[in-house]
């Protein structure tokens, strides 16, 4: 699935001044399915994450004071800051701030082997990890080369945090993003799945019931529906009652008056013009030829009908078919009521298609 700032703001509320909720969603959405973070419970751990380290992401770029902690990044080995000025150059930048040389280059490599030749060299130009897409990039590789994702299908906020943060600072707030993201997110999924397309924005009035006050509990993937199986002799049933005026029309379209009189008729008119043409053929058998011939004639038109009549009741029957799909799929009827409709005799087309417009 895919997020929006409507989404982001329902949780995080309005945007603090120079931040861009579109802008971090659209990066998101870009790059999350490279590194499969597309579901639900996936995305709320790692936007909410996100959103924690960056302050709602106001911070791409680590303040400096220099803070006595920050003078201590000056020369520190675990960080690979082996050169001076190493401390403020790779101080922490991205959403997930990358910090110290030993991570840039890190990232940097990574980079190149997944995007190569598409982004610049950021150890010797860091400040573009403090830009979009690479501020939000750089938080995938971090959570990718981690492997968060399983962490995070276990609903497990805790292991997150201390992989990310070395500790538990800030658990409280992650948490707390943490599950209303997913509440979020889940509704919206199912919004989308019964409208069946991705609309750009969310109606205030949903974000309200997506996101009630209170604590929000952990919400699990929604079960799947049931798959509806309807009973072709149902249908097959159906059809009969429906087009019973176009099968007795079929099994007795011509008429009488043609397959008995008027083909006399016509054969005792066209009989003597046969014999008149080769005076040889006796009558009689003029008559025959006259009455097969004016037969034939009269089949013509009644195949046409025919074929007309069923192409008709072909094409309604298609039409069925993809109204009861739809009806069925959405839950707004169900095999058990389809066969009750049929077996009492009323019309199944018409049914579904009130169902629908339901």
């Amino acid at each position: 699935m895919k997020i929006n700032e409507d989404l982001l703001r329902s949780v995080l509320g309005q945007e603090i001044r120079g931040v861009s909720y579109q802008e971090v969603a659209n990066a998101i959405n870009e790059y999350a399915p490279h590194f499969d973070v597309v579901t639900p419970r996936r995305l709320a751990h790692f936007v909410a994450q996100l959103a924690h380290e960056s302050g709602r992401f106001r911070w791409l770029k680590e303040l400096w004071g220099p803070t006595p902690a920050q003078e201590r990044y000056e020369g520190r080995a675990d960080l690979g800051n082996v050169y001076e000025g190493d401390g403020l150059r790779f101080r922490g930048r991205g959403l997930i701030q990358v910090t110290g040389r030993a991570n840039y280059e890190e990232f940097n490599s990574w980079l190149m082997e997944f995007y190569p030749k598409r982004f610049p060299d950021v150890v010797a130009y860091p400040d573009y990890v403090a830009q979009y897409p690479l501020a939000v990039l750089s938080a995938f590789w971090y959570w990718d080369t981690r492997k968060l994702n399983k962490y995070a299908d276990r609903g497990d906020v805790k292991a997150v945090t201390r992989i990310i943060n070395g500790g538990y600072n800030g658990l409280g707030e992650r948490e707390d993003y943490t599950l209303k993201f997913e509440k979020a997110f889940q509704m919206y999924k199912l919004i989308l799945k019964h409208e069946r397309m991705e609309p750009k924005g969310m109606d205030p009035l949903i974000v309200k019931q997506v996101m009630p006050p209170g604590k929000l509990e952990a919400m699990d993937e929604p079960d799947p529906l049931p798959e509806v199986k309807v009973k072709p002799r149902v249908i097959a049933k159906d059809w009969v009652i429906r087009n019973e005026w176009y099968i007795q029309r079929i099994l007795d379209f011509t008429p009488t008056v043609v397959r008995t009189g008027g083909l006399i008729a016509l054969a005792a008119i066209t009989g003597p013009t046969i014999q008149a043409i080769n005076p040889s053929i006796p009558m009689e058998v003029s008559q025959v030829i006259a009455t097969g011939m004016m037969f034939l004639v009269g089949l013509v038109p009644t195949a046409a009908v025919i074929i007309t009549k069923i192409e008709k009741v072909t094409k309604e029957l298609g039409e069925l078919f993809i109204a009861l799909s739809i009806a069925l799929e959405d839950g707004k009827i169900t095999s058990d009521e389809l066969k009750q409709i049929a077996e009492e005799g009323k019309d199944v087309a018409q049914a579904v298609k009130e169902a629908i417009s339901k």
